[in-house]
């Protein structure tokens, strides 16, 4: 029997470079802000022809730049 991770494509942490797509899906984050944080400059990007490629190390990068959450603060409840 394989294993379950062999076989579970939302698991993108063995990727070197994600499309844009990949990335919004295995960050969670919507196609709006992606491009917003590749103009601000926070996210990298790449261009390989028409496609928009962002490596692993530079998600992580981007990652790692995220605002952390105090200890004061509690995320709002899910209704």
């Amino acid at each position: 029997m394989r294993s379950n991770s062999a076989t579970n494509h939302d698991d993108l942490t063995e990727v070197e470079a994600y499309t844009v797509r990949g990335f919004e899906r295995a960050f969670r984050i919507g196609h709006t802000k992606t491009y917003e944080e590749i103009r601000a400059g926070r996210l990298e990007a790449r261009k390989c022809g028409r496609r928009t490629i962002i490596t692993r190390d530079a998600a992580r990068r981007w990652l790692a730049g995220l605002p952390q959450v105090k200890a004061t603060e509690q995320p709002s409840p899910a209704a």
